[in-house]
């Protein structure tokens, strides 16, 4: 408890005293909350600001709380937060491809007044080129005529394949630092090749060469005429040894930069080398999270991490040398136009390999990709209940884009580490790419997607911290939906949840506004005895006053069909290439047997249901909606079927904005009835394009076939390429629609079967636990799934019957034993088949082999769970792992082989 004592010594009425408390009591209160506040991790939540973006890069938050963003294509967009639209102000051409297009976006100092932004990009009238241009948005178009070009430099290649970095950072003082890359492929020897014919795999040409800009932190001054002046502190200040734009040197793939407004120390997260540590040319490669207090050298090619020495490879002899000086650095290769005696090497703030780092151990083990994120000082003069704790006043914010976490790096008052912890762990963060600190002290951050390139589900996200009574969440569920007259359903709404801890209060209402009738239990029954769809609401309240409702629908007095795929057997496994028989049954209890043309069977790979699912944000917000109330995707409802509307509108340009503005403001007669479709005036126009828009995209082709039986034909295995090739897990849905009974629309009912591929992916499992997906780069193992000792994961619906053995490719990240067991249906259930992968070797650490397990016997269908014990000590999959012993094994992949298939 806090005791106050306020003296006060003016009329509390005098508007002296007035004007004094209304300018430091927002101020005490905040320092009250300070001081009392603790943190509690619970009330961090994540909120979707923009979604279904392309390959979103950067983003800056406009005086105004908009916020302005680039995609990697040149596009530039506007969002505003407070009601979620977004639109298009314009484009740069860009060449795209390889690691470049737009990559960097800055405001000038002056935005609010000058409205100047600065551009990094690949310009596509001169590929082969990076450039940092000024442009100028007007009546907030972008005005492309009004570039102002500050610098170009070369790159090698047309698109620039390897390590170019990106990102831009407008300082307080007006400051512009802008991240370059080694532009060198990676290798597992040393990127020191000095061969003749050999530059490009040469770093020492880019990154330790005092007069290029590639492999540098450069930092600038722009100018109000469009060019730029050079801080007098940078590196090479007046040119004469290396170019003036160096702030620092000796950088492999700077990506996002932070100047502390505090300090003007300068952040970057280094996205390091891969180095094969059996070359003996040195530590193995570091990610790294530098901090320049003042401008330098960070080693690379020769030193890393903590300035750790590399030794000189020759590629012509395959011969290692001698370690590189770290008390003299010197650039020899006749690659190297600049000085040949380097400033001395600065080491990193962080440093962490692909396996689990001594120094920084909960910074995990996998790919690895770098990136650096704001200093956060708490400020009590921001005031809102949604701005970061100020338990994390001082605090520098590290994420990694390969790894998804965030970590809350904590500073003393020298600015040094005092720890490292993760932020927001429960949340999860899908490739974080870009982090920004609002004026209001809350983050937007940048979800870039699965690839590198490509991804059309990338979304922005604000984390926030709230705080005082939150709403409690309503969550309903019912027995059944659908049904004949007298129709009994038992409703719950026992998951319904409160984050606070407090009761709830439930009450239900059947029926628009309860006029079927009403209840307070948490879990109801209640007999429907008219027919047509009703509306069932939940309600729930807490002690506060706080409300949330939920929704869902009872369609009484018709049936949906019964469908069943008879053939292939659900979970059975499938051959490259094979002609699969199907066979299909449908009965409607109202409409007896169904006619095959009614009958439809629709493949689709797990992968391809799942893409569908993240990139329709339109299906996702009609889902929430009472949009399937009255309209079925493929058959006549109340109103038409989608599939319908979309081969209506299939070649109208103008439909996407028509039907958006129709959805809000209702319509009637357009499909030759009377009955209307009424407004929707709470969705914003920007949603409504979202749900027109998926409603369009059902108007094309899809490979639905007709009929009680027919033949489909399994995926081809891809080409072997640089990585494994794999095939899918097939979806195959057997849907058909009745006629509806009177008052009730049709109902669809369907029948969902998967086949197995035989090869299966350890990360694409169905579910994990003690394990994550990380990339093995290096080796082109790509996704694998690490798992600490007693982690396990889990492949649902196999079909055991015909099989005898499997395949497993793994790598043991420990030494000494650990066993892989694999179990029937739970990580406690029966072991039918056990492999002990030793590791005795220091090579062996990480090296991925192929291991046969024989299995017992099993039939009929079961989840197959993979559990790992790091001896053979306990069988207890319960039994809590060693504090020192966490990832012990890496799994790619596991194979099932029938039983009379012999490997050679």
């Amino acid at each position: 408890m806090i005791r106050l004592k306020l003296y006060v010594f003016a009329p509390l009425s005098s508007p002296r005293m007035k004007h004094l408390l209304s300018y430091f009591f927002p101020i005490l209160c905040s320092t009250i909350c300070l001081a009392e506040e603790r943190l509690d991790p619970s009330r961090f939540e994540k909120q979707v600001v923009v979604q279904a973006c392309n390959d979103p890069m950067q983003l800056e938050v406009l005086p105004d709380g908009r916020l302005l963003f680039i995609e990697r294509n040149g596009t530039l967009k506007i969002a505003d937060p407070s009601t979620n639209a977004v639109r298009v102000v314009g484009k740069r051409e860009v060449g795209l491809g390889g690691e470049v297009g737009l990559l960097g976006l800055a405001l000038d100092r002056d935005f609010a007044t000058n409205k100047a932004l600065y551009l990094f990009f690949s310009p596509k009238e001169k590929q082969g080129t990076l450039r940092l241009s000024r442009f100028v948005l007007k009546d907030e178009q972008l005005d492309v005529g009004s570039e102002k070009i500050l610098f170009d430099y070369a790159i090698d290649g047309t698109f620039g394949k390897n390590h170019q970095g990106g990102g831009l950072f407008m300082a307080a003082n007006g400051d512009l630092i802008i991240g370059t890359g080694d532009n060198t492929p990676p290798v597992p020897e040393l990127q020191i090749d000095e061969r003749p014919g050999f530059e490009t795999g040469d770093a020492q040409r880019t990154s330790s060469n005092s007069m290029e800009l590639r492999g540098k932190i450069l930092r600038i001054h722009p100018t109000p005429e469009g060019g730029y002046t050079i801080p007098p502190d940078n590196l090479f200040p007046d040119g004469k040894y290396g170019r003036p734009e160096i702030f620092a040197m000796g950088v492999r793939n700077g990506f996002r930069q932070f100047v502390d407004p505090k300090t003007g120390f300068v952040y970057w997260g280094d996205v390091g080398q891969n180095v094969s540590k059996p070359k003996d040319v040195g530590p193995d490669g570091y990610d790294e999270i530098n901090q320049a207090r003042k401008a330098g050298n960070f080693g690379w090619p020769y030193f890393t991490g903590p300035n750790e020495a590399y030794h000189h490879y020759d590629y012509a002899t395959q011969k290692v040398g001698a370690l590189f000086d770290v008390t003299a650095p010197r650039n020899d290769s006749p690659n190297n136009a600049g000085l040949r005696e380097l400033p001395p090497p600065q080491p990193a703030l962080i440093w962490y390999p692909s396996l689990e780092s001594k120094e920084f151990p909960m910074l995990g083990s996998g790919g690895r990709s770098a990136m650096a994120g704001p200093v956060f000082y708490s400020d009590p003069k921001v005031v809102n209940n949604l701005k970061l704790p100020d338990s994390l006043d001082h605090t520098s914010f590290a994420f990694d884009w390969m790894r998804n976490w965030i970590m809350a790096v904590k500073l003393d008052d020298q600015d040094k580490i005092a720890k490292v912890e993760p932020f927001i762990p429960e949340i999860r963060i899908r490739k974080p790419i870009e982090i920004k600190l609002a004026p209001d002290h809350t983050l937007y951050v940048i979800e870039f997607g699965d690839k590198w390139g490509g991804n059309s589900d990338s979304q922005i996200v604000r984390i926030v911290y709230q705080r005082g009574n939150r709403p409690p969440v309503a969550l309903a569920k019912a027995s059944n939906t659908a049904g004949k007259l007298p129709l009994k359903v038992r409703f719950d709404g026992g998951s319904s949840v409160d984050k606070d801890g407090d009761s709830l209060r439930y009450e239900w209402r059947f029926g628009t506004a309860g006029a079927l009738g009403t209840s307070l239990e948490t879990n109801p029954e209640f007999e429907f005895q008219t027919p047509g769809v009703h509306p069932v609401t939940l309600t729930v309240s807490d002690p506060h006053g706080a409300r949330h409702s939920v929704s869902l629908e009872v369609r009484a007095g018709n049936a949906p069909p019964k469908v069943r795929i008879e053939q292939p057997e659900n979970g059975s496994f499938y051959e490259p290439g094979q002609k699969i028989a199907y066979k299909i049954s449908a009965e409607d209890e109202e409409d007896g047997v169904l006619p095959g043309d009614k009958i439809f069977l629709e493949t689709k790979t797990a992968l391809q249901v799942a893409e569908k699912e993240a990139s329709s944000p339109g299906l996702n917000l009609m889902r929430k909606t009472t949009c399937f109330a009255c309209h079925l995707t493929d058959a006549k409802s109340v109103g038409p079927a989608y599939v319908d509307v979309a081969n209506k509108y299939r070649n109208d340009t103008n439909a996407l904005e028509v039907l958006a503005q129709k959805v809000l403001s209702g319509g009637i007669g357009v499909w030759g009835n009377e009955i209307p479709m009424p407004p929707h005036p709470q969705h914003t126009i920007e949603e409504t394009r979202l749900m027109v828009g998926w409603v369009l995209s059902l108007g094309q082709p899809t490979n639905a076939k007709p009929g009680f039986t027919g033949e489909i034909v399994a995926p081809e295995l891809p080409k072997k390429g640089w990585r494994t090739p794999m095939l899918p897990v097939l979806k195959l849905t057997a849907y058909a629609s009745d006629k509806g009974a009177a008052g009730v629309p049709p109902l669809r009912g369907e029948s969902l079967l998967v086949l197995q591929p035989r090869r299966k992916k350890a990360a694409n499992n169905d579910f994990s636990n003690a394990a994550e997906v990380v990339d093995v780069f290096e080796g082109g193992e790509s996704n694998v799934l690490r798992i600490q000792a007693y982690g396990w994961f889990r492949f649902d619906t196999l079909n055991l019957s015909a099989v005898s053995r499997l395949t497993a490719r793994v790598a043991p990240l420990v030494h000494g034993s650990t066993v892989l067991e694999v179990r029937l249906d739970t990580p406690e259930g029966t072991i039918f088949g056990k492999q002990v992968v030793e590791c005795t070797e220091a090579n062996d650490i990480g090296r991925f082999r192929e291991f046969d397990l024989s299995l017992a016997a099993v039939s009929g269908l079961h989840d197959v769970v993979f559990l790992v014990r790091s001896s053979e000590k306990s069988s207890d999959p319960n039994q809590a792992p060693s504090p020192t012993v966490r990832r012990v094994l890496d799994v790619n992949w596991v194979e099932f082989h029938p039983a009379e298939v012999r490997r050679p």
